[in-house]
């Protein structure tokens, strides 16, 4: 199952009406948007990973990344959340030999 338009629509959708992450951050937790790599609190950030092809919030097992708010509002913020799944495969593939 490939990564849609309509289903990052939907995420971006979800992260905008989101306000807080499920997992409460530790006081000191620092992350890096991976689209604007700024460093942020992990609280003000939003947690989301790659599973089967799909970008969704984070399930709390595998590996993961952070949009921060100001840029999940942001019109090319689809565009970077198909590349980063597109890559997140590719990445894989590679690590497995696949992608020779």
């Amino acid at each position: 199952m490939t990564t849609t338009l309509k289903d990052i629509n939907a995420l971006v959708s979800a992260l905008q009406e989101q306000t807080a992450l499920s997992q409460p951050a530790s006081k000191n937790s620092i992350r890096m948007c991976a689209r604007c790599r700024k460093r942020l609190p992990q609280s003000s950030l939003f947690r989301l990973q790659v599973s089967n092809k799909e970008i969704v919030f984070f399930s709390g097992i595998g590996r993961s990344f952070y949009i921060c708010d100001e840029c999940s509002k942001r019109a090319d913020i689809k565009n970077i959340l198909m590349k980063l799944a597109n890559s997140s495969v590719v990445l894989r593939r590679h690590k497995n030999g696949k992608n020779k």
